[in-house]
């Protein structure tokens, strides 16, 4: 029984986890100060070398010689780079829309972060009446009947979002009534047969209910915390490594995996091995001259 709670905490935290990356990202991207070509090979490269490297590995590790091509075009054997294409993406985007973010009213920005949320309810997650084809991906489905907004709809609303929080406050009881909204949200889904997977996609309305208000409240945690200079300091260089630990550990978790006796461990355990392992790993690649190539 525990373990599957703990199963499902670590599934809620991964689903949340994501929106607030990409909050976090459009929280500290605008405005853009360097010329379109400098950002793109300071934030491209960090990504797509990255992405090539471990792609490789993972391939190579665990994929037989007959499937080898098939899982190097299809990820195959490392599906949470995933969030690379799609950090990708945003990346070609955010010098287009830079100078609006950056200087749009209070009003413009809460405008299309609206028709962005709403878009967020009938992408196929809850209303699968709305699809032609149930074709999914992480809360996203590209084939809607509502085909003016499939363009719109996407991870790169958590990026207004993010910027949207950079520039202007909210008010104090703002993310407690998100929170609770989300919560509420997230019952009445359930209590009518809705997934949970579907629930919290990382494209959907209770997911950025929830995330959101993650993000604010700690936030104004961290801006009230008197922290001193050596916790600051580790803060930071844990920081400085969680990119590549979303990188790794997903192949120190296939490795631990290849003993039977794991299987029967708590999920929290075997997670709290994945992190520490990775995290060192990433250390000590970071301390490599190729750090660039390998963790971004």
């Amino acid at each position: 029984m525990l373990g599957n709670y703990c199963l499902n905490a670590c599934f809620v935290i991964g689903r949340l986890a994501v929106p607030l990356f990409f909050i976090i990202s459009g929280y500290f991207s605008f405005p853009i100060k360097d010329n379109t070509f400098t950002f793109f090979k300071k934030r491209l490269t960090r990504i797509i070398y990255p992405l090539i490297i471990w792609l490789v590995i993972y391939t190579l590790c665990f994929s037989s010689p007959k499937s080898m091509i098939y899982d190097l075009a299809h990820a195959t054997q490392a599906p949470h780079l995933w969030y690379l294409y799609a950090l990708i993406g945003i990346t070609l985007l955010i010098p287009m829309g830079s100078s609006f973010i950056s200087n749009a009213t209070k009003q413009e920005l809460q405008l299309y972060i609206l028709i962005w949320s709403l878009t967020l309810i009938f992408n196929g997650n809850f209303f699968d009446e709305f699809l032609t084809f149930k074709t999914d991906h992480n809360g996203m489905l590209f084939t809607n009947p509502i085909t003016a907004l499939i363009s719109f709809y996407g991870y790169f609303g958590y990026i207004l979002v993010g910027a949207y929080l950079r520039r202007f406050e909210v008010g104090k009881l703002f993310p407690i009534i998100l929170m609770c909204s989300g919560c509420i949200l997230v019952l009445i889904l359930l209590a009518f047969g809705i997934s949970m997977d579907k629930i919290i996609a990382y494209c959907s309305i209770s997911n950025l209910f929830i995330s959101v208000s993650i993000f604010i409240l700690t936030k104004r945690l961290f801006e009230k915390l008197t922290i001193n200079d050596s916790t600051y300091k580790f803060i930071c260089r844990l920081g400085g490594l969680t990119f590549g630990i979303y990188l790794t550990h997903w192949l120190f978790f296939k490795l631990l995996y290849i003993f039977p006796q794991t299987e029967t461990w708590n999920c929290l355990v075997s997670s709290s091995i994945v992190f520490i392992i990775s995290a060192i790993a990433t250390y000590l690649i970071s301390k490599t001259t190729v750090k660039k190539y390998i963790i971004g």
